[in-house]
């Protein structure tokens, strides 16, 4: 089943009204918060803008809350249905939770009552997702192209999350894009930390391979050990699965272990061509495959 077409409209807006990823208070929440007139004659206003608050929270706090904070979202519409600020939390919140599609509507029904209600980076992250989730690919690129510029305002876990996200979908692109694949794969490496910070290193590795930079691959990897537990870990195969790209962990497993262990490194890249028939990178992944010994290094020519 075809999915429908999309218009994107992304607004750059002025990054300095975001706030640091918790998702900016709407205006007139900002207007009822310092004016106590404003809260005594509107006390619907006032509530709405406690529930939006609430909600905010919840979902900044972690998934676990996410549910609460879609009963709150809800609530809020109920006050303000004219109003895209409840919307929003109502579609992060179902992205959370695994509702994609659900999310994508609610999405679509936030812009329809302001078009620039996406721009704030915590937003536009789970609008990101969103698209990708439900295979909306050319529309989810062009929502990480608008986020990545504005990383910096969303803290430091989901930043490293959108840099690795964004590189995963240009690299299954093919080689038209791997010079910007593994620009924001270095990108991503500097801003990760823990395990996000040792994926991003890996994928940074396997974009250079397949650039031809073999040398380089290997000096990005230098004596990194097995890593296989590393791509098993929840938030890591969440990271893939967003933007379907799980058989690039298997790409990138097997980059690893084409140094000191090259017969499974020989036998993961088989896995990687069972797992990814159609995949743009076939001929590198065959050429991998059937290596005896380790690639050699230096720039493919």
């Amino acid at each position: 089943m075809l999915l429908a077409p999309i218009v994107l409209v992304l607004h750059m807006a002025d990054t300095a009204s975001f706030s640091s990823g918790s998702g900016a208070r709407p205006k007139e929440c900002a207007v009822v918060h310092a004016n106590a007139w404003e809260r005594a004659k509107a006390p619907s206003m006032r509530a709405y803008c406690d529930l939006i608050a609430s909600a905010t929270s919840k979902l900044t706090s972690g998934r676990e809350n996410a549910r609460a904070a879609l009963a709150e979202a809800e609530e809020a519409e109920k006050l303000a249905p004219d109003r895209p600020a409840a919307r929003i939390l109502h579609a992060r919140a179902l992205e959370r939770l695994g509702k994609p599609e659900e999310a994508f509507q609610a999405f679509t029904a936030a812009q329809k009552l302001d078009p620039r209600s996406v721009d704030e980076p915590a937003v536009l992250l789970s609008f990101s997702r969103t698209l990708a989730r439900t295979k909306r690919m050319p529309e989810a690129e062009a929502a990480y192209r608008t986020l990545l510029p504005r990383a910096s305002f969303l803290d430091s876990r989901d930043r490293a999350a959108a840099y690795i996200e964004a590189g995963l979908l240009l690299m299954q692109k093919g080689p038209a894009n791997i010079d910007e694949t593994v620009a924001v794969f270095r990108q991503a490496r500097a801003e990760a930390q823990d395990s996000t910070r040792a994926v991003s290193l890996v994928l940074l590795a396997l974009a250079l391979d397949r650039s031809g930079d073999v040398a380089q691959a290997q000096a990005v990897l230098g004596d990194r050990g097995d890593v296989r537990s590393l791509f098993e870990e929840a938030r890591i195969h969440e990271i893939f699965e967003i933007v379907s790209a799980e058989p690039e962990a298997i790409a990138a497993v097997a980059e690893t272990l084409s140094k000191d262990k090259p017969q499974e490194a020989r036998e993961t890249w088989a896995r990687y061509l069972k797992a990814a028939p159609k995949s743009p990178w076939l001929a590198h992944a065959q050429e991998r495959a059937a290596a005896k010994r380790a690639p050699q290094t230096g720039r493919a020519r």
